[in-house]
């Protein structure tokens, strides 16, 4: 808490307050609008109203695999961090000297928050999802699907056989083609 007081009262050169400018850029980073995931051109999906945020393999070892770490970063779309940020949005206006958030903003991230209600529940509720939910057509479920990261773990199906093991075991990341090849087995 005090940590957050002393932040509402620097001033940058600007004029801007630190704690301003961080609202500023939240707000400028929450997504405007809708894409679809593909491969061809490739594009990641983004749900209009969420906050970006990434998922990371979490690899350890030699350098390969601190490579491995820092480049594997896929966008994800869920319904957890557009709520967390809000929730702190509002909570830093109410408790401290945080500006007060936009009512669009706030909207926004409302309106794509409802969007991963449990779609396998006939009525209105409030038990929500973590990732979008997609249609399972043989068993009529709904299920929570990480469209992005699913599409990388596909990404090898339009490949030739081994094509990104060779490739790696080529560069001398041959324990790194190991990881890829046992996380696609188990995707």
């Amino acid at each position: 808490m005090l940590l957050s007081v002393i932040l509402c009262h620097i001033v940058l050169v600007n004029g801007e307050t630190t704690v301003q400018k961080l609202a500023d850029t939240i707000s400028n980073l929450q997504v405007k609008s809708d894409t679809t995931f593909s491969f061809f051109p490739p594009k990641w999906q983004t749900q209009k109203g969420a906050y970006p945020n990434q998922v990371k393999l979490n690899f350890h070892g030699e350098l390969d695999f601190y490579m491995m770490r820092e480049m594997f970063n896929v966008p994800d779309v869920n319904m957890f961090t557009s709520a967390w940020v809000t929730a702190c949005l509002i909570e830093a206006y109410e408790y401290g000297n945080a500006p007060q958030p936009p009512i669009t903003q706030l909207e926004l991230a409302l309106n794509t928050m409802d969007k991963f209600r449990n779609l396998n529940v006939q009525y209105n509720n409030s038990e929500m999802t973590f990732w979008p939910q997609t249609l399972n057509t043989t068993a009529n479920y709904y299920q929570s699907f990480p469209t992005n990261l699913m599409g990388v773990l596909e990404l090898p199906d339009y490949l030739p056989d081994k094509m990104v093991e060779e490739f790696l075991d080529k560069l001398g990341l041959k324990d790194v083609a190991h990881v890829i090849k046992m996380l696609l087995e188990e995707k």
